[in-house]
């Protein structure tokens, strides 16, 4: 079954729900992804594994950052975003970022 986004989404045949598996680390996605992750320490990451290009929102909000220049940034992080996802593609996984998925809150 397919989802509006990176997972497999599955559904036990008379079941009222579904579960989607995102295989990020066996499987390249990113020509499909539609997401971004807002971790566990405030930081907007327009990719799970790439640091590039993050907004610390947590901060931003802390100091009272107008709720319009946020938009805006939040903006041009989507905007940037298929090039950040492809930039690191090749490259592999290894040395791309630099905390573990339970540190950015996965």
């Amino acid at each position: 079954m397919l989802g509006n986004g990176p997972a497999d989404v599955f559904q036990i045949p008379g079941a009222q729900g579904t579960v989607g598996f995102i295989s990020q680390m066996s499987e390249c996605f990113c020509d499909r992804c539609n997401r971004m992750r807002l971790s566990a320490d405030g930081w907007l990451r327009p990719c799970l594994l790439n640091e590039t290009g993050q907004i610390d929102l947590k901060t931003a909000l802390r100091q009272g950052v107008p709720t319009a220049e946020l938009k805006r940034q939040v903006a041009e992080l989507l905007a940037t975003k298929p090039d950040i996802n492809y930039k690191m593609r090749e490259s592999g996984t290894t040395g791309a970022y630099g905390r573990t998925m339970s540190q950015i809150g996965g």
